[in-house]
């Protein structure tokens, strides 16, 4: 899995931490309700029972709290991976290109030498034709 898709993947687990998080508030929203309706209706022990519950719930929202806390991180720790290995790429291609230009300035100056290397060839051979002829 590349880094760019861990990140979504890290996205995708927070959100859905959140969604169960804020379902668990509603949750605890309907159950402190139901215990000031049982304590109006003198329905103590249904209270009590509805007080346990919420305790319940409140647990589990402190747990899902640390789950999204812990996605959240992941989450950063990742897009930053992510976007410091995109640098890494684009450095990478960016030092590819230098070194193939430089490999074709490289071919071109064999290329010149040759050329200069035979260009001394026929001014030797020159000479050396003038040489003979002005011996004769």
């Amino acid at each position: 899995m590349n880094p760019k898709e861990y990140a979504a993947n890290m996205l995708a687990e927070v959100k859905l931490q959140e969604r169960k998080l804020a379902k668990l508030e509603e949750t605890k929203g309907g159950v402190e309700n139901a215990i000031r309706a049982a304590l109006r209706a003198n329905d103590r022990e249904r209270a009590e029972k509805l007080a346990l519950q919420l305790q319940q719930v409140k647990a589990e929202i402190a747990q899902k709290q640390g789950f999204v806390k812990d996605a959240r991180v992941q989450f950063e720790q990742a897009k930053q991976k992510s976007k410091q290995l995109e640098a890494g790429m684009k450095s990478a291609k960016q030092l590819d290109a230098t070194l193939k230009a430089m490999e074709g300035i490289n071919k071109s100056m064999d290329t010149l030498g040759g050329a200069e290397d035979m260009l001394r060839q026929i001014e030797e051979q020159v000479a050396v034709s003038g040489l003979a002829s002005g011996v004769e």
